[in-house]
């Protein structure tokens, strides 16, 4: 496994706190046969859309949209269509890394 691989799964494990984590751990284990230890050896985009599938569980979206130059991350309710947050990022893997630590600060409030 090489050092960039295993930065993305320290980067993602260490990214959910209190409330947060609690919630995805409990999500996860009702919804996927595999477990937690698993998911942190899947490539940061599958983490990513198994994320994006819990934000949604909860009632919140994470999209990250691609433009001309960067990528731009969108957080919001579903129920207010009210955007959280708003980022814009160079790299879509820095994107997916700062749409999970924006939606666990919002989560845990």
């Amino acid at each position: 496994m090489t050092e960039q691989r295993l930065h993305y799964i320290r980067e993602i494990e260490m990214e959910f706190k209190k409330r947060c984590k609690e919630g995805f751990e409990k999500w996860f284990n009702e919804n996927h046969e595999m477990d937690l230890y698993q998911f942190n050896f899947l490539p940061l985009s599958m983490q990513f859309g198994v994320v994006v599938d819990y934000a949604d569980s909860i009632g919140y979206s994470l999209e990250i949209r691609q433009g001309q130059k960067d990528y731009t991350v969108v957080i919001y309710q579903n129920s207010t269509d009210e955007e959280d947050c708003v980022y814009y990022i160079e790299t879509r893997d820095e994107a997916r890394k700062a749409a999970i630590k924006a939606f666990d600060e919002i989560v845990n409030g």
